[in-house]
């Protein structure tokens, strides 16, 4: 399989791409009380804006066609990040700050240095060919050329199918009393 990178900010039409990180943490955005399409603008809002965790997203091609996106960064960005991406959310939203906080404590902080993957999505007639596991190798490889020794991400206790993923390749549960898991995966030496 040959995958392509792509800075998803540097690309022209980027709608697909921002639904499918909608779609790849629908938990999250539907907090906001806005449309799909309401935080789809404001998720390529976030791809432009270079302070906030969108920023890094890459969409990953097979032969020309997007079959997914992934995005990590420095786990020291990750709360700094966040709370740049969220003024673009909270526009226009009746979320309150109570939601906002009842979400963050169901999810464990990751503290340790690592590269943090934020998401990883693939389009859903693409699934289950294997795309995740290559993903998961570009990320793995791109975290040690920057000089990292750990892996780090968060996933939703229910969601089996990306659990299982993430422990075949070699991720173990490092907190596991939220409604989010915190895995982490040592990597180079």
């Amino acid at each position: 399989m040959d995958f392509h990178y792509k800075d998803t900010r540097k690309l022209s039409n980027i709608h697909n791409e921002a639904h499918l990180i909608y779609s790849s943490d629908r938990d999250f955005y539907n907090i906001f009380n806005k449309t799909e399409s309401e935080i789809c603008k404001n998720i390529i809002s976030m791809i432009r804006d270079e302070r906030t965790e969108m920023h890094y997203i890459k969409s990953v091609f097979l032969d020309n066609k997007l079959v997914g996106i992934v995005n990590f960064y420095n786990s020291i960005d990750i709360q700094v990040r966040r709370l740049f991406g969220l003024n673009y959310l909270l526009s226009n939203s009746t979320v309150s700050n109570n939601d906002i906080n009842d979400f963050s404590k169901n999810v464990p902080d990751i503290v340790e240095n690592s590269m943090y993957l934020s998401r990883i999505g693939i389009i859903a007639k693409e699934r289950s060919n294997g795309y995740s596991k290559e993903i998961l190798k570009y990320y793995e490889s791109a975290s040690i050329l920057q000089g990292h020794d750990m892996l780090s991400l968060h996933v939703h206790k229910n969601n089996k199918i990306a659990l299982n993923v993430y422990k075949k390749f070699g991720f173990s549960v490092s907190e596991s009393n939220y409604s989010y898991l915190k895995l982490l995966k040592s990597i180079g030496a």
